[in-house]
């Protein structure tokens, strides 16, 4: 029987997260770094400072570190905003990391919308 684009993506999705899951902790954080210090070169090679990203979990490329480095850098930093109805990502911008964070029913951080304004999706660079 063959599956329709969800079933596959499911499926797809479920291989790649159990690729992630076997990489050795030690060996994760360290590809972690080296991912964000290229980000990071990137940014200010091309003077980046509206910047969208994803805040990490589980096995995910871990971008506590990016997201710290960009606060304290002035950067404006924004994280997407998940609306499940809808099925839509929207972005917020961060400024306190304390405050401006909640935790979506996914389990996953994202922004506060009533504490995080929305930000123009042309204004990113």
């Amino acid at each position: 029987m063959r599956m329709n684009h969800k079933q596959e993506r499911k499926r797809l999705r479920a291989k790649a997260r159990q690729k992630r899951d076997n990489i050795p902790p030690a060996v994760r954080s360290d590809w972690s770094q080296q991912i964000i210090k290229q980000v990071i070169d990137w940014i200010e090679t091309n003077g980046a400072n509206a910047i969208l990203l994803y805040l990490s979990m589980r096995s995910e490329v871990e971008t506590n570190h990016l997201f710290d480095y960009l606060l304290n850098s002035g950067k404006v930093v924004l994280a997407p905003v998940m609306d499940l109805k809808q099925y839509t990502l929207t972005p917020h911008r961060i400024t306190d990391a304390e405050r401006d964070l909640v935790v979506h029913p996914y389990g996953m951080h994202e922004p506060n919308t009533e504490a995080c304004l929305p930000f123009p999706l042309d204004k990113i660079d």
